[in-house]
């Protein structure tokens, strides 16, 4: 299991890149492990792998970019080789060693992890907005825990030694964006159907940045807790490319089966059901063994 952290130590006159919320969830994920084998922000070898083939360079399994974006004129300023700071709302997160710098093309990014460059798409709206440039390299996250609810975070090392210790064996991992609450019976009605045939069940929601519409996150944190102890893990808003990558980071907490809405919200750009028939491809990738084992 990758994990990518480091204590806090002075920095000199680095130069700082400052991250929005979407780097900053992807850098708490490179940071606990959750993103494992990724040891930080893709380089343009394995962006482009990942984009073309959905697969790292290295022939693993992986959907969809991880990356880092800086303006222009922040690029100027950084050099390949170079160690920059990473920071979100003036607040110092990190380091990264740059490996690479490159200008991808963003419509054909959003065409491919999308299947559509309409800007109404909430994933293609957030993509074409970020900046131009991407940085790629190795992070060590000062502080991977900075989270306003740290009585339910956990690292995909500590879910999984709980379940070894609780002698749970199977277990199916509940996604969701909405709150739990008995309005939502086919919510509740697949955890307790689940429940009969696994050990256990871990609630891991969306806390990143999602829809602007969503439920504000500290809603939605009164409504699990008032329900069970969810694990919390910052990440973007997902499509069905999104859906393999959560199954592959859920593996790594210790879950055998994923559960959840996928795609439907995302209605008319997804035809029904895209998202199961994409599974084939994983059940394919994770027969030939092609999925990263968990440490």
């Amino acid at each position: 299991m990758v994990l990518r952290t480091a204590e806090k130590k002075p920095v000199g006159k680095l130069p700082s890149i400052e991250m929005d919320g979407v780097a900053q969830s992807d850098m708490q994920c490179l940071a606990i492990g959750a993103f494992s084998p990724l040891s930080g922000f893709m380089n343009q070898k394995d962006y482009e792998s990942v984009l073309y083939h959905m697969r790292l360079l290295n022939g693993l399994v992986w959907t969809i970019p991880i990356t880092l974006m800086v303006s222009k004129e922040m690029a100027k300023e950084l050099s390949v080789g170079s160690t920059a700071l990473l920071s979100h709302q003036k607040k110092a997160c990190g380091l990264i060693e740059i490996n690479d710098i490159y200008i991808p093309d963003k419509l054909q990014e959003a065409q491919l992890v999308y299947r559509t460059t309409d800007l109404t798409h909430p994933g293609v709206k957030t993509l074409m907005n970020r900046p131009e440039v991407y940085i790629g390299g190795k992070i060590s996250a000062f502080s991977p825990d900075y989270t306003k609810e740290p009585i339910y975070f956990a690292k995909p090392a500590q879910t999984r030694d709980y379940f070894s210790k609780n002698r749970w064996y199977t277990i199916a991992g509940f996604q969701t964006r909405n709150p739990i609450h008995p309005i939502h019976r086919a919510h509740e009605y697949l955890q307790k159907t689940a429940l009969e045939i696994v050990d256990g069940l871990l609630v891991h929601p969306l806390m990143g940045v999602t829809k602007d519409d969503d439920i504000p996150s500290e809603v939605r944190w009164k409504c699990y807790a008032g329900a069970t102890y969810p694990l919390l893990s910052k990440r973007q808003s997902p499509a069905f490319r999104f859906s393999w990558v959560d199954e592959i980071c859920r593996s790594k907490r210790g879950c055998v089966s994923c559960l959840g809405q996928k795609e439907l919200w995302l209605f008319p750009f997804y035809r029904r059901k895209r998202s199961h028939r994409s599974w084939g491809f994983l059940w394919h990738v994770r027969c030939t063994k092609n999925i990263q084992p968990i440490h």
